[in-house]
């Protein structure tokens, strides 16, 4: 079974934020390109606990509450911004874990990913990730493209990205799998044992099966050979019986 590998155990990379300028309040609704981004989630922020270990990533600087630039997410703590892009990924980027209070219907399988939009449908195919196109709210499936950020693979996953596929793609090391290289991966050991015992059982069904026949086959030649035997006896006493009588009436001529 899949197995989530703790974000403790994880590279404790995290996003790196950007400064968002403090402008003053007009009392004007800000425009999509501030990337007005809607409440969510909207349950209560529960803080993880803190990691530990030493950090491989710039250390985050704080700054002022505000808009994230376009294509990010606000993590509501007053310091980060991070892609929207990983937001409901089964990995937590914001130092609150923010980005995956998602619920059930947000979680979506390795080849697609969360893109919030007007659409009911939150999984996209990831065919759909940099096609010059915005299909998200805010542009997130356009805002990574053509970089990896070290943050990005996870356990010494690989990322990679090429002119015609410019979405960041995380190749994972020996013993981990998922989108950014989260999850724990089934041992190549347990699946060859698994793949033997699943070639052994063809093997054992025939074996039961010409067992059965077999036992089959001898109980029958067993009852046939023992009604033989039980005809040949009969036989015999009737032909005893038959000589014993001619015998005795041949005396009583004589």
């Amino acid at each position: 079974a899949t197995t989530a590998v703790p974000h403790s155990t994880m590279s404790s990379r995290m996003p790196p934020t950007t400064p968002v300028p403090v402008e003053p309040s007009t009392g004007e609704r800000t425009t999509e390109s501030d990337t007005d981004w809607p409440t969510f989630p909207t349950e209560d922020v529960v803080p993880l606990t803190p990691m530990t270990g030493p950090s491989t990533a710039a250390p985050l600087k704080p700054k002022p509450s505000g808009k994230c630039s376009r294509g990010q997410f606000y993590c509501q703590d007053g310091v980060t911004c991070i892609p929207a892009l990983l937001l409901c990924d089964g990995v937590p980027d914001c130092p609150n874990g923010l980005d995956e209070k998602c619920g059930a219907e947000a979680q979506c399988p390795e080849d697609e990913f969360y893109c919030a939009s007007q659409d009911p449908f939150v999984c996209v195919p990831r065919s759909f990730l940099c096609d010059d196109h915005d299909d998200c709210f805010g542009g997130a499936d356009e805002f990574m493209c053509g970089v990896c950020p070290d943050f990005l693979c996870l356990n010494g996953g690989l990322c990679t990205w090429t002119e015609y596929e410019r979405s960041p793609v995380c190749n994972c090391s020996d013993g981990y799998k998922g989108s950014r290289c989260q999850l724990l991966s089934e041992p190549a050991g347990n699946k060859v044992a698994l793949r033997g015992a699943g070639n052994t059982n063809p093997i054992v069904a025939s074996v039961l099966v010409v067992s059965t026949f077999i036992i089959i086959g001898a109980l029958a030649a067993f009852i046939i050979l023992r009604r033989r035997r039980a005809n040949q006896r009969k036989t015999e006493m009737l032909l005893n019986t038959a000589t014993y009588d001619t015998s005795t009436e041949e005396t009583q001529f004589h």
